[in-house]
């Protein structure tokens, strides 16, 4: 009688831990390396955002006398409330802009800039932005839903509009957060340039 209770007892542990282990794995979790349709929506919703009225003036900046001379550091973390927001973004991306206009802020009101002050109608004396949009390093566009995507490996990508531009190709990198897909890099947002 003791055996079979034992075996009993043995067979319901067994089975309770199997169970457990099945409804973890039915939890579903984003998959960079094989859900590209996943990472080809975001990338695309990311790009229609930041084209649309809804995004953010990515250069905050201050003019004063038609020389531009610091930014507006309110306007700046309205924009950082504005990324988290959209939940496009991972906390990487938004820390690394905040970053970069921090950087941009110091080096305007110190006059550290290469090539002099930056006088209203002259382009930026930096590279974050010039006449083309950051967002994608270009001046014309297609339609973002015409876009594609091609997987690099370690949550890297490339996005392109195929064969219309087959050379113009622009990187990004996303990243897991709250169990959502997010941008976490984007070409062109880095602080060294």
């Amino acid at each position: 009688m003791k055996r079979l209770f034992v075996w009993v007892f043995t067979f319901t542990l067994f089975l309770n831990a199997c169970t457990e282990a099945s409804l973890q794995e039915e939890t579903p979790k984003p998959n960079t390396e094989n859900n590209n349709e996943q990472v080809l929506n975001l990338i695309q919703q990311t790009l229609i955002w930041a084209d649309s009225e809804n995004s953010i003036n990515l250069l905050p900046i201050v003019l004063e006398d038609s020389i531009y001379t610091r930014f507006d550091l309110e306007q700046h973390q309205q924009n950082l409330n504005k990324l988290s927001a959209t939940s496009l973004f991972s906390q990487e991306f938004i820390n690394n802009y905040d970053n970069i206009i921090l950087h941009l802020d110091k080096k305007l009101r110190n006059g550290e800039f290469e090539y002099g002050p930056w006088y209203l109608g002259d382009l930026p004396p930096f590279n974050f932005a010039s006449e083309a949009n950051p967002w994608c390093n270009c001046q014309d566009n297609a339609s973002w839903e015409s876009i594609q995507i091609k997987h690099l490996g370690e949550k890297t990508f490339i996005w392109s509009w195929g064969q219309r531009w087959k050379d113009f190709k622009y990187q990004f990198r996303v990243s897991e957060e709250d169990g959502k897909l997010k941008i976490a890099y984007m070409e062109g947002f880095e602080i060294e340039k």
